[in-house]
């Protein structure tokens, strides 16, 4: 057998035509590397400015390589050697973003499929992929959507017109306690009366499906959304240092939570964003959902100014929905 293998080998086998072994989570660090952080094609750059704070993220804060940048879809204009990430299932209706469904996108039709390989030595299909942008903007957060504890109810696939372009928080305990106690079950992009948003909402998930392939999704109800999702992942989870009057440096702790020190049994958080403030001041984001597989995680009571810890520095999250 061939020794000092590269990070991807493939190996030959009398009975087999080709064995491929992958080596994408064993790296120097033990934490492994994402293959690939991935944007739409057809999404607004504002997509590809979250992804850059997003893989800033994953190498300055937990140490692990991001290793190609994608699209979803195949850029034949610009692009057309440029790696893409999912099947042409329908090739003769290319460059049309259908030509990647097996049939009409629809409730419960038009479903996409990751591409097996993009080369011999470097995986698609089982290996580990960052997605920035929303379900309507990008084929792979779309992909995940289908799994994820808070979903995006894109209107191809959601029967009743009034739940359309929602977040969804599937796992959340009070789900159906139609809006008693003040629990809110959907969120959803609010804008003033001269078309400006005023609130918003984020998500951070991450799932891994049958075939292996792991997802680390940041989406956004709109793209400033997206923008501000992975830029607290990148800018508030960082130790935040301010200059006192006398030009020395004062260390002031967290002032954000700390995503990757939630327990195992987090995989979804939903954030909501204050445009009404600076997104430098207090509370212009809180976590509202903090979900998991089964249900949600109670990330600790209320402060006396709402989400807000002003001993330790750090916002807090909601206490858990009432149990219906």
């Amino acid at each position: 057998m061939t020794t000092n293998l590269e990070p991807h080998a493939t190996l030959k086998h009398p009975r087999v035509t080709e064995s491929k072994i992958l080596y994408s989570t064993i790296e120097e660090n033990e934490k492994g590397r994402y293959e690939w952080i991935v944007v739409g094609r057809d999404a607004a750059s504002i997509d590809s400015v979250g992804a850059a704070m997003v893989s800033e993220y994953f190498d300055s804060i937990k140490h692990i390589d991001v290793w190609n940048g994608a699209l979803d879809k195949q850029d034949s204009v610009y692009g057309p050697a440029v790696p893409y990430l999912f099947d042409q299932l329908r090739p003769g209706l290319l460059p049309a973003a259908t030509a990647y469904r097996d049939a009409a996108l629809g409730y419960n039709t038009g479903r996409t499929a990751f591409r097996d390989d993009w080369c011999t030595t470097v995986p698609i299909e089982s290996s580990n992929i960052i997605t920035v942008g929303g379900p309507g903007a990008n084929l792979a957060s779309e992909y995940f959507n289908d799994f994820t504890d808070a979903f995006y109810t894109l209107p191809e696939c959601t029967p009743t017109a009034a739940d359309k372009w929602k977040i969804m928080p599937l796992s959340c305990w009070s789900s159906n306690r139609l809006g008693k106690d003040g629990v809110t079950h959907s969120y959803q992009a609010e804008f003033n009366a001269t078309g400006v948003q005023v609130t918003g909402y984020g998500v951070v998930s991450t799932f891994k499906d049958l075939d292996g392939t792991i997802g680390f999704i940041v989406w956004g109800d709109t793209g400033t959304d997206t923008y501000y999702t992975a830029w607290i992942l990148w800018n508030y989870l960082a130790q935040q240092y301010w200059y006192m009057d006398d030009g020395t440096l004062s260390f002031m702790g967290y002032l954000g939570i700390k995503l990757q020190t939630e327990p195992d049994c987090v995989t979804t958080v939903v954030i909501e964003f204050d445009y009404t403030i600076h997104p430098v001041d207090y509370c212009f984001w809180r976590v509202v959902e903090c979900l998991g597989p089964i249900s949600e995680y109670d990330g600790g009571s209320l402060t006396a100014n709402p989400y807000y810890d002003d001993v330790n520095l750090i916002y807090k999250q909601p206490p858990i929905h009432p149990d219906p």
